[in-house]
C-alpha cells in the first residue's frame, strides 16, 4: 500500500518518501510530497496570504531541487519578502511585466494556481485594483485558470 501524503507532518519524512517515489518511478506520488511539504511549510503562518505565498515559495523550490538534483531556494523571492513584505512583494510582482522565475517554475509544473499571482488575486481587497488586473492578466497569458479564485473574493 503506497502511504498518503497529507497523513505526514515531518518534512524529513516525506522528503524521503518523495526520494523512493522518484527512484520507483513513482512521479504523482512524489508531486504529492512536493504540495504537502509546501503546505506544512504555510502552516507556520497564521495570515492565509503569507501562508499561500510560503506554499508557493516552497513548492517552487521543491520543483527547482528535483530539476536541479541538489538544494535549490527561490533566493530573489525570498529577499524581496524580507525587504519589503508580502504585500508589497506580491504587488511588485503582479506589475511586473517579466514573470518571476517561481511563476514560471509554478506554471510548468501547473501548479498555477499556488503561485503569488494567484494569490494576490484570491486576496484582491488587500490591493490596489491595478495590481489585481496585472496579476489575472499575468495568470491569463499562461493558461492558469483560477476557477474558485472569484469564490474567495469578497462579494
Amino acid at each position: 500500500m503506497v502511504p498518503d501524503p497529507k497523513t505526514f507532518s515531518d518534512p524529513l519524512k516525506l522528503r524521503k518518501l518523495m526520494a523512493n517515489a522518484w527512484r520507483l518511478k513513482y512521479d504523482e506520488l512524489a508531486f504529492r510530497c512536493q504540495l504537502r511539504i509546501g503546505e506544512i511549510a504555510g502552516d507556520a503562518y497564521k495570515d492565509a496570504l503569507e501562508r499561500e505565498f510560503w506554499v508557493a515559495v516552497t513548492v517552487g523550490e521543491e520543483f527547482k531541487t528535483h530539476e536541479n538534483g541538489k538544494t535549490s531556494r527561490l533566493t530573489q523571492t525570498r529577499q524581496k519578502f524580507t525587504r519589503a513584505g508580502v504585500e508589497k512583494a506580491l504587488g511588485d510582482w503582479a506589475g511586473s511585466e517579466k514573470p518571476s522565475e517561481g511563476f514560471l517554475t509554478l506554471v510548468e509544473h501547473s501548479c498555477g494556481e499556488l503561485s503569488a499571482e494567484a494569490a494576490l488575486v484570491r486576496h484582491a481587497e488587500r490591493f490596489a485594483p491595478a495590481a489585481v488586473e496585472a496579476a489575472r492578466a499575468k495568470l491569463a497569458a499562461h493558461g492558469v485558470v483560477l476557477a474558485e479564485a472569484a469564490a474567495l473574493e469578497p462579494a
